[in-house]
């Protein structure tokens, strides 16, 4: 509590009744800890958390090994109560840790790596970096009556920037839980980068078609200035990145392979600002769902979904799409005149897949997009497959919103170009 400087290096430390490690703050002397190194350290079975970061001004924590803590594995406190604890730096690197107990294991790790601030408001002065750690959660056979983990990083601040790099996280621990393995919960200033995220058991859970809910989960507000970058997503995940209440987000560069039962690549839902750029989408039911949302870009982006490649949901503005390749629907036949279709049908015209709503034999008058009547009998349902495919391509036959499908209600055609 309150030293100066504080080395804690190669120590065993193993079934404590709280922390096996734990860094404070001194009331009495009114003072965080200085300068803090914690490595090289085996800590295993404790029943609060493995290493405590509570009251420190510039901490290392590196190369530790954390294994079957009860509560979670790291506990990282910025801006804790005090103005002394604000301003902090923060590295938490190349540490592994899990779960690799088979029995007594209720109750274990609902976090591995939790990053949190005790104050509201936060503090935009903070550093914290969380790089190169392994975090891992296997079970022999999979219990489907845990809701643990919750999270296998879980941030959770106001303002301190944050940076997520070069992690690997698995698990085949079962969660129907609204959070991510990686869990942005309230933030600014946040990055992701070239972590492997991935839940390797089987579509086994309340719903019976996904693992975990979430991959990379952003939720709750304020969330502004969030880049996700470069990271891979696989396995049972039903949502591979969910942006929640998020205003001003890039997601660049990741490769997502999920369960062709999974309701998204990347799902936003009531974000503002968003870009979806250079991504590979690949199996998840649809690629892109987004849900009332305002301004958002999706460009470079190679789509081959099980089911739809972008769905449109309740308020869209501002929306558009370029550059964008996908393989689904590839074999289905382009829209004629004077053909037979029944409810469910499926056709290519101007860039998209369009599928029939009301039985009918078709005419110029009920042409997908831009004919007189063409709303009874069709509703959009994505791209089909050609490269540089673009909403564009197709606005400028649409007049008015009155005219689009009804799962794009909101979208602006006029600023589609």
């Amino acid at each position: 509590f309150g030293a100066p400087k504080v080395v804690i290096k190669n120590c065993t430390i193993t079934q404590c009744s709280k922390d096996g490690i734990y860094i404070g703050y001194d009331v009495t002397q009114q003072a965080a800890c200085g300068e803090v190194l914690v490595t090289q350290n085996n800590v295993s079975e404790c029943h609060r958390s493995g290493i405590t970061l509570q009251g420190f001004r510039s901490v290392v924590c590196t190369h530790n090994i954390i294994t079957d803590i009860y509560e979670g594995s790291i506990d990282l406190e910025v801006d804790d109560k005090t103005a002394d604890n604000q301003g902090v730096n923060a590295i938490i690197a190349f540490n592994s840790l899990g779960i690799t107990n088979q029995t007594n294991r209720a109750n274990k790790n609902q976090q591995r790596i939790d990053v949190a601030n005790q104050e509201t408001g936060g503090d935009a002065t903070s550093n914290v970096v969380l790089m190169g750690n392994t975090v891992y959660d296997y079970w022999g056979t999979v219990d489907t009556s845990r809701s643990d983990p919750l999270s296998m990083i879980n941030i959770d601040t106001d303002n301190c920037r944050v940076t997520v790099q070069g992690n690997v996280c698995r698990t085949n621990a079962v969660t129907d839980s609204a959070t991510g393995l990686i869990n942005i919960n309230g933030g600014r200033y946040i990055q992701t980068g070239g972590n492997f995220v991935e839940y390797f058991g089987s579509s086994t859970s309340d719903s019976g078609s996904y693992g975990v809910l979430g991959g990379i989960v952003v939720t709750s507000s304020p969330n502004d200035y969030i880049a996700i970058g470069n990271d891979r997503i696989a396995g049972n995940i039903d949502r591979a990145v969910w942006l929640r209440n998020c205003d001003s987000v890039k997601v660049e560069g990741a490769i997502i392979k999920t369960n062709t039962a999974a309701l998204a690549g990347v799902y936003t839902d009531t974000c503002t600002n968003v870009i979806i750029n250079d991504c590979i989408i690949d199996e998840a039911g649809r690629a892109v769902y987004v849900k009332d949302t305002t301004t958002l870009l999706l460009q470079d982006s190679v789509l081959t979904p099980n089911s739809y490649n972008i769905e449109w949901n309740g308020t869209n503005t501002y929306a558009k799409a370029k550059n964008i390749i996908t393989s689904k629907y590839s074999n289905l036949s382009a829209w004629a005149t004077s053909t037979s279709y029944s409810v469910g049908d499926r056709v290519r015209r101007a860039a998209f897949v369009w599928r029939a709503t009301t039985a009918h034999t078709s005419s110029a008058s009920d042409r997908p997009g831009d004919s007189s009547g063409w709303a009874t009998y069709w509703t959009m349902e994505g791209f089909s497959e050609a490269a540089n495919s673009t909403i564009s391509d197709i606005s400028a036959q649409i007049p008015s919103c009155g005219g689009f499908p009804e799962n794009v209600t909101g979208v602006r055609p006029s600023r589609l170009t």
